[in-house]
């Protein structure tokens, strides 16, 4: 159990390191702040105070699997679907925060119970942009490439998941035909040596090997969210190097005519930002292709809680009254809530901030949600 002054100097250490400005880890005014703080409850001397502060600011860092304190852009957001997980996981007990989206983000399903209960971590992954095409890559597919090298190396993937969104498209219906679109996602095994693209003896354009992971039909008169399973794909990459993920490959075709989508056809799956170039860069960031992987970093917390009044009436034996009043004599010590109002100090904003940790890397955007 914590106690009341130790939660204290943790949300105090919350507020300075997400929102401090400094370099370091914990700005000098911040930490200056922690250190008197520390004095009122503990009257230790400055090096015991100072050391206080350096366990809280590792604990709330490791708290994150972090090594520093991350700095998001200022038009930095976080993806629909990340912020629908984290209204089903605070449940009950979450209240609306400026922002995020007071709905549910329409046709994205909370992850079935079976990985619910094997994880309890939550991180998107949006792909390299610039790595989308290759020579010899037919116009219908796409290179999708993930870089999850910045999961830390304890977490175990448990189950991971490709997000396509579909857009219903009418335009290229004809007599009821051409609405059924196929969709092939394939694993690359091995992509050809950068001398094969060149080569003079080549009759065809070299193709990567690849491994078919799922495939499904689809009708592209419907707008919704789709999901693969790329649960074994993402746990090689997640422990092997970093040079032997190589991503998968989307195709689509008409089924009918077993050819590429043309027109209006092309925009129905949101891969190739180029097709959707109308939509903002704002929106475009909700709607890219996504990769959600669900991991276990040994920590015992669970991927989502179950409401307040339905854990309780679940979870109460029948002959509990009795024991309750037993354990309610025995019980010395107990917990109690402890209620923060960041409105006060002008700090709504950070609850969203604290659950979802954004590292930018170039290209590669990483959206972290972590359970605590």
């Amino acid at each position: 159990m914590v106690a009341l002054t130790d939660w204290t100097l943790l949300v105090t250490l919350v507020l300075h390191l997400l929102l401090g400005m400094s370099s370091g880890v914990l700005p000098k005014v911040g930490r200056d702040s922690l250190i008197r703080q520390a004095a009122k409850y503990t009257g230790d001397a400055r090096e015991e105070e100072d050391a206080i502060v350096n366990e809280y600011e590792k604990s709330l860092l490791n708290m994150f699997s972090l090594k520093r304190r991350p700095t998001p852009g200022k038009d930095f957001q976080v993806p629909r679907i990340m912020q629908h997980l984290y209204k089903a996981h605070m449940g009950d007990y979450y209240e609306h925060e400026p922002k995020i989206m007071r709905t549910w983000e329409t046709g994205f399903d909370l992850p079935a119970d079976e990985i619910t209960s094997r994880a309890n971590t939550a991180r998107s992954y949006h792909h390299e942009e610039k790595e989308e095409q290759f020579p010899g890559i037919e116009d219908n597919h796409i290179r999708l490439r993930f870089d999850v090298s910045t999961m830390p190396g304890e977490e175990v993937v448990r189950a991971a998941e490709l997000l396509l969104h579909r857009e219903a498209v009418w335009h290229h219906v004809t007599s009821g035909s051409g609405h059924m679109h196929r969709l092939n996602i394939y694993e690359i095994i091995k992509m050809p040596r950068s001398d094969d693209f060149g080569s003079k003896f080549a009759g065809s354009k070299p193709q990567p090997i690849t491994r078919l992971l799922d495939t499904r039909l689809v009708d592209s008169r419907n707008s919704t969210w789709e999901r693969f399973d790329v649960s074994q794909a993402t746990s090689r990459w997640s422990q092997g190097p970093h040079d032997a993920n190589h991503g998968l490959i989307v195709e689509v075709v008409q089924e009918d005519r077993q050819t590429p989508p043309q027109g209006a056809a092309r925009r129905h799956i949101r891969l190739k930002r180029d097709v959707h170039s109308d939509i903002p860069d704002k929106e475009w960031v909700h709607l890219r292709p996504l990769l959600l992987a669900y991991s276990h970093d040994g920590k015992d917390t669970t991927l989502l809680r179950r409401s307040k009044r339905s854990s309780r009436k679940r979870d109460a034996p029948a002959n509990s009254s009795k024991r309750r009043k037993k354990r309610r004599r025995r019980n010395l010590c107990q917990r109690h809530n402890l209620y923060v109002d960041f409105n006060e100090d002008g700090r709504i904003g950070l609850l969203l901030r604290r659950v979802t940790m954004p590292i930018s890397v170039k290209d590669n955007v990483r959206f972290q949600f972590r359970i605590i």
